[in-house]
């Protein structure tokens, strides 16, 4: 039978008008289908892939195995779905953000502190945890007002030059060169470099020092009550706004810590 080429054109713009509407029939019911929970894909999965980090507050290895805040949280919470834990440990605290953001992991427990831009990351629980930053001083001496009046950081090394040296190759910037201190009790090297503000760190090589702290110090015990403290955990270095990952990613490359 043949068809005339009005009716040939009739028939095809009807076909091309099924199959769109086909098509936007299939996509408009692929758009109403609701995303599957976080929680119900991790109970289909049977394991909560965690990020976290090695520090003292979150998850270490204690007498017994595994111990820690963060560790004890995520088990409590696994243990709530019915599933196990499966952590996970990026190399830097970026990698660890990273991951979570792009769902490579299905939630981060890592002490993470809750500031403007990582909200705009990453979602945040409720806090269950608050710090309030102390400074804390030698008895007797006088009381520090600004970030200028506190001592620089002091690092014993087994060998001043090297180390100075080695911070600058990863990129440093020197405050004091390497020179030797010397007092009746010894001689000790050291030198400097510099970080966040005004603050430097210096190194220390005291081998050959037998003083009571370091070279041009006297002991001096200043009676007093006891405090109650039995152990200080950690101090803190505030850094400029907006600079913490810079700064904690400073210290993993020139000094090679790791969080």
């Amino acid at each position: 039978m043949a068809l005339s080429s009005t009716t040939q054109s009739t028939i095809a713009a009807c076909v091309a008008a099924l199959l769109l509407l086909a098509g936007a029939t299939g996509l408009i019911s692929l758009l109403q289908q609701q995303p599957v929970p976080l929680v119900e894909r991790v109970r289909q999965a049977g394991t909560l892939v965690v990020a976290t980090r090695r520090s003292p507050a979150t998850y270490f290895n204690g007498a017994t195995g595994p111990d820690g805040l963060e560790y004890a949280l995520v088990n409590a919470f696994a243990h709530h779905l019915g599933v196990q834990v499966r952590f996970v440990f990026p190399d830097t605290l970026e990698e660890l953000i990273d991951a979570t953001e792009r769902g490579g992991v299905h939630m981060a427990a890592a002490g993470l502190t809750i500031t403007e831009s990582r909200e705009q990351r990453l979602s945040f629980t409720l806090p269950y945890q608050y710090v309030t930053e102390q400074l804390i001083y030698r008895r007797g001496t006088e009381r520090p007002r600004a970030l200028t009046d506190i001592a620089a950081g002091d690092f014993e090394v087994e060998n001043t030059d090297f180390a100075y040296e080695e911070a600058l190759k990863r990129g440093a910037e020197g405050a004091i060169e390497p020179h030797t201190v010397s007092d009746e009790f010894g001689s000790a090297r050291h030198a400097a470099i510099k970080t966040y503000g005004d603050t430097i760190h210096s190194f220390w090589d005291l081998q050959d020092y037998k003083g009571p702290f370091l070279p041009t110090f006297v002991e001096k015990n200043v009676p007093g009550d006891e405090t109650g403290l039995l152990v200080i955990d950690h101090c803190v270095g505030n850094v400029e706004e907006g600079k913490m990952e810079h700064w904690a990613s400073w210290y993993e490359k020139v000094m090679g810590f790791s969080r």
